[in-house]
């Protein structure tokens, strides 16, 4: 186990592995050594994450302090990483980006979703939303044309830049409000993932990486 006296700064701090095969976020403490690197403890351990992984990290407060990070030393619950670090105004993690994703998404049966799923074309009232988009390592917040109750089933269609495939994905939609004479996608929908394929989750990860480095050398 690693000596923790030389470390000058300790923060609570989520942790993102976008590059995980399935991503993920867990919580722990990152305490910087004074040659400059940082070592993450993490409370639920370091299983999924291997060297050369990019990891994001944010403390979730008000005035994040974000870093984005190359993992150079994995041990049972803790990680050594090389980062750069900037204190950002933002408090979500992934912020709303202009252009963001593509998205369509559609009511559904558990019966239709497996169809879907499985390759089989599905008509209907497909809502095709804002590309403005909130998204995160579990779901999305979109803004759509019209309502859906709440619990509803989803098919959702994603297209991600960078990625030329469209990737079928289901989902629980969470939370839906608005108003109707708002604008053009008055209705904020925020879904949760119940199914995503392994590539989609890839192409997300890379993307969200780019965006993280692209608002780190801001």
């Amino acid at each position: 186990m690693m000596e923790d006296s030389s470390f000058t700064e300790h923060l609570e701090v989520q942790i993102i592995a976008p590059g995980a095969i399935r991503q993920m976020l867990r919580q722990g403490v990152a305490t910087q050594d004074d040659d400059g690197r940082w070592t993450l403890r993490i409370h639920e351990g370091s299983a999924g994450i291997a060297l050369n992984d990019t990891l994001v990290l944010s403390t979730g407060s008000g005035n994040q302090v974000r870093m984005v990070g190359t993992v150079v030393q994995v041990g049972r619950d803790y990680l050594r990483l090389d980062t750069e670090t900037k204190e950002v105004s933002e408090r979500r993690l992934f912020p709303r980006m202009n252009g963001g994703l593509q998205v369509r998404i559609r009511q559904a049966t558990p019966t239709e979703i497996v169809d879907y799923l499985a390759g089989k074309d599905c008509e209907g009232n497909w809502v095709v939303a804002d590309p403005y988009v909130d998204f995160s390592v579990e779901g999305l917040s979109i803004h759509s044309p019209q309502p859906m109750p709440a619990r509803s089933l989803l098919l959702v269609e994603l297209g991600i830049p960078g990625d030329p495939q469209t990737w079928r994905c289901s989902a629980r939609l969470v939370r839906c409000s608005g108003d109707p004479e708002d604008s053009e996608f008055p209705y904020q929908v925020a879904l949760s993932f119940l199914s995503m394929p392994p590539g989609a989750s890839m192409a997300l990860a890379a993307y969200t990486t780019r965006l993280q480095s692209a608002l780190m050398a801001v």
